[in-house]
Parts: C-alpha cells; sequence; structure tokens
C-alpha cells in the first residue's frame, strides 16, 4: 500500500467535499456505467473517464470517501445524472454532530459513524503525529544531552547515521506504542471498575433489581420483533420512562425496584434510548452483577483471547439479518452462517460454531432469541483498538497544520528577498535592501499554534467520544485515549515553543 495514499484515504474522512447519489436513483440500474465506463452519454474523447471509477467502486455503495478519489468518472458516465458533487460539514462520515458535548447531544439522534476502520491506518495516523515531533530531533538530541549533529547524520555504514535511523524509527513510532499500551491497560481495567462498581454500590437492592430484570426477559422468550413492540409501545423507535414503567408491571417489578433500575440506566446520560441499546445496557450490567457475585474477575489474558468482529453491525442487527427465515429467533444452522458472512475476523470453525450455539441455548429450545444471542456475542467479541484510534485525526491533523504555519509565518515572508538568488542573480545592495521583509515573532507563532493545537485536541476528544459511544466503550477507556491525547498535545506544544537550535535537517 502507498502511505501516501494511505494517508489521503485517512485525511478525506474529514472531507468538506463528496461525490455521492441517492441509494434510491440507482435502484433497477443493470448497466452500472459508473464503475465499468464507456457510457453512451460520454464524450468519447474522454480517455479517462471512459474506463470508469478508477477505483472500481459503485458511488451508491461507498460508506465513506476514504476510498473515492474524485476523479468524477461517475459523473461523467452515469445516464441518470445520479452522482453529485456537494459540499458537507466537516467530517460527516463520522456522524454528526460529534463536535457537540456529549452532554447537549440526544445519543439516539446521531448517526453512527460510517468510517471503515482499519489496525494499519490507524497506526498511520500515529505515525503522522510523530512526523511533526520528527522536525524537532535536534532539540530532542539536546535535550536528552547528546550530541545535536546526529540529526544530519549523512546516510553510511557507521555508528552516527545507525543511532540516527534508530532515533527516528523510535520518534515516529512513540505516540501509536503509548495509545496502543494504553489501551491495552484499559480494556481489563474498564471490566474491572464496572465489576467493582457492581460490588462496591451503596444499594445492594440494585443487583437484585438488575438480575430479576435480566432472568425476566430472558424467560420469556419473546421473538424481536415481540420484544420491541413490548418496550417500544408508541412506535417512536425509543423507549421513554413511561415505556419503561408499564413493562417493567408487565414483569412483576415492584415500583421501588423500578426506581433503582431507572437510576442505574440512567447513569449513562439519561434520556429516551432505543430497544438495542437499553437490552445491551441491561445485559452488560447483568454480567457485571453476576460476575461481582461470584468474585470473578475479568482477567486481561481472557478479555484480549476474544474474537474481534469484522462488521460495524450491532448484535442486533446481526441477529435480523441472521434470523433468514423472520420468525424472530435463530436456530443452530442460522447460527452457523456467521462465519459465513464474515462477522469474525477469525472464522469459527463448524466445531467452534456448534458449541458456541450450545452454551448460548440457556432455554435449551433448540433456538436463540435476542438476549441469549446477545449474552453469547458480549462473552466472546471484542472492541479493538482501531474503533478509537480514528479519534486522534483531528490531533494529527493540528500538530501538521500548527507545525507549517509557524514555519510559514517564518518564511513566507522573506520569498521575495529571496527569489533572486534561487535563479542566481545578484541585485545591487541598494535595489536588495528595499525589497520588503516580513517575518513573524515568536510570541505571535507561538500564540497561533496553541489555537490550532488547542483546538484540535477539543475536536480529537469529541471524535473520541463519538466513536466510544458508537462502539459502547466506557469511561475509563475513553478517560485514557483522552489522557494520551492530552500528554501528545503537551509535548508538541512543548517543542514548538523550545528555543530553535541552529542545527536542523528539516528546515
Amino acid at each position: 500500500m502507498c502511505p501516501i495514499g494511505a494517508m489521503n484515504k485517512i485525511f478525506a474522512t474529514l472531507s468538506m467535499t463528496e461525490v455521492r447519489t441517492w441509494k434510491s436513483n440507482c435502484d433497477g440500474c443493470a448497466n452500472p456505467t459508473c464503475a465499468k465506463g464507456s457510457s453512451p452519454v460520454l464524450d468519447p474523447e474522454d480517455a479517462y473517464a471512459i474506463k470508469g471509477c478508477t477505483m472500481g467502486l459503485k458511488n451508491n455503495q461507498l460508506r465513506d470517501m476514504g476510498d473515492c478519489v474524485m476523479c468524477m468518472s461517475c459523473v461523467k458516465n452515469c445516464e441518470r445524472e445520479a452522482p453529485e458533487f456537494n459540499l458537507r460539514p466537516i467530517g460527516q462520515d463520522y456522524g454528526l454532530p460529534w463536535l457537540l458535548p456529549k452532554q447537549l447531544q440526544k445519543a439516539e439522534s446521531l448517526a453512527k459513524s460510517q468510517v471503515e476502520t482499519n489496525f494499519w491506518l490507524g497506526g498511520i495516523i500515529t505515525i503522522l503525529q510523530g512526523s511533526v515531533a520528527l522536525h524537532y530531533l535536534p532539540e530532542i538530541l539536546n535535550g536528552i544531552g547528546m550530541d545535536p549533529s546526529v540529526a544530519t547524520a549523512p546516510p553510511a555504514l557507521d555508528l552516527q547515521f545507525a543511532t540516527h535511523a534508530m532515533l527516528t524509527a523510535t520518534i515516529l513510532l512513540f505516540p501509536g506504542i503509548l495509545s496502543y499500551a494504553a489501551d491495552a491497560a484499559a480494556v481489563p481495567l474498564e471490566s474491572l471498575t464496572n465489576v467493582w462498581k457492581r460490588s462496591l454500590t451503596s444499594s445492594p437492592a440494585e443487583n437484585f433489581s438488575i438480575v430479576k430484570l435480566y432472568e425476566s426477559m430472558l424467560n420469556q422468550d419473546i421473538s424481536m420483533e415481540e420484544t420491541i413492540r413490548e418496550w417500544d409501545l408508541d412506535g417512536d423507535g425509543v423507549v421513554s420512562e413511561w415505556e419503561l414503567r408499564e413493562e417493567f408491571k408487565k414483569l412483576n417489578i415492584p415500583d421501588f425496584q423500578y426506581d433503582l433500575l431507572l437510576k442505574v440506566l440512567k447513569q449513562g446520560g439519561g434520556g429516551s434510548m432505543s430497544v438495542s441499546t437499553l437490552m445491551d445496557d441491561i445485559q452488560k450490567l447483568y454480567f457485571d452483577v453476576k460476575r461481582a457475585e461470584q468474585r470473578t474477575m475479568p482477567t486481561y489474558k481472557g478479555i484480549r483471547a476474544e474474537n474481534e468482529l469484522e462488521t460495524k453491525l450491532t448484535f442486533v442487527e446481526m441477529f435480523n439479518r441472521l434470523d433468514r427465515s423472520g420468525n424472530g429467533f435463530i436456530s443452530e444452522e442460522e447460527f452457523s452462517t456467521m462465519s459465513d458472512l464474515g462477522y469474525f475476523k477469525k472464522p469459527l470453525t463448524e466445531k467452534e460454531s456448534k458449541e458456541l450455539f450450545n452454551k448460548a441455548d440457556v432455554l435449551s429450545l433448540g433456538r436463540l432469541n435476542l438476549l441469549e444471542f446477545m449474552s453469547i456475542m458480549r462473552k466472546t467479541v471484542k472492541t479493538n483498538i482501531q474503533e478509537i484510534g480514528y479519534g486522534y485525526l483531528p490531533l494529527a491533523w493540528g500538530s501538521l497544520t500548527a507545525y507549517w504555519v509557524g514555519l510559514g509565518m517564518q518564511e513566507l515572508g522573506l520569498s521575495l528577498v529571496r527569489l533572486p538568488s534561487t535563479f542566481y542573480l545578484t541585485l545591487p545592495e541598494m535595489i536588495q535592501s528595499k525589497i520588503p521583509q516580513y517575518a513573524a515573532g515568536p510570541a505571535a507563532i507561538h500564540s497561533v499554534q496553541c489555537f490550532v493545537m488547542l483546538v484540535a485536541f477539543a475536536c480529537a476528544v469529541s471524535l473520541t467520544q463519538k466513536l466510544c459511544d458508537d462502539n459502547r466503550i466506557g469511561p475509563v477507556r475513553f478517560g485514557t485515549h483522552v489522557a494520551v491525547q492530552a500528554i501528545g498535545t503537551a509535548l508538541t506544544l512543548h517543542l514548538m515553543m523550545t528555543p530553535e537550535l541552529s542545527i536542523s535537517a528539516y528546515r
């Protein structure tokens, strides 16, 4: 993979422009000239567009703008004139409005992130931030007591250049290693924190209420359609407090337990929530309570051994797609198709799939209801770091922007006076002295760099929060990544405000 193309793919997800079409405009299209080209409406002399999309994509199937190079071939080839060039809000692929504080957002009104994540592309984001620090290699060497001239070591088979190469690789990889190590520590810590929270609760009746609610729901053994109808009484897509109370009455949950349950369920932000979100929250609380009762704390080894999902579908969406018969339950045969559909990064063998199904079928009915399916999925899968790592993108963008803006404020105003020497011309001293020169002072440069970095940090925190919410990731893991982003922002600003040395290989 070309690293420049990979960087373009990453930054394109924040693009203010897009080439998109409404999927309904493509219904019934049997000749996708947008992808394959050779459209009868195309100018035959347009040798570039006649080949179709340079990336071989169908415009109505794009999840994000990362793979689109905006060649406009689809716009020229489509007989229906469906693809359009549009302006859009920055970062729309991540779901809007992710820039607003969580307290001002209504969680259920937010679109989920559509960006197709990749571990190695996420790593490039952190390498980009490390590349900014690399510009300050002389300052770093001087700060750790090494000879700054190592920064200018020419390529050679000697110790000085080997030291230069090792230091360069270390600086480039340091942000990624730090974020990965922090995430690896936060995963088991978050699970432990949830269990401790249940075991140390000041109101043990909360735990009893959670267990009773979950087991009552499980024993109902109703289909997915019935579950939605039972909880979303007015059919508006969300479960309000009055709907919760009505359903709790049907499950014979006393009023005093209702208040306890409502308090626990609303700790994540309050307000109404979808049926799938509610089911997920109840189940998560149930497992935390059971672990606390059994004194079985999740281990790091056990958590990291879990399988990794290759899909951005929620558990409820996966359930609906697996339920091919449409009866609201999943049979063993339907369950076994999960690997064929590519849901797992590591496909399950037939034996593993059968064992997993039997483990999930707690009612021993030969089929799984929604709660049984969600239960086994929660025990089996994990959310990897790349789902959160894209939250570092605004910080990488801000670091690059702050560095080059600062350099531009120093150098651009000197362009005219340096122009003659660029073409090996010598001007008389009298004329040379009259050419205007402008260069911003350190105070002005540092003020602009500080502003850019602080805005980038705020955007990184907001985007990370959005990605954590989309992937049901808790506050411990989110807070760990925010701490890493804060450290990265502080170190970058420290380097930018360090007095420059005369030796630099990059300016």
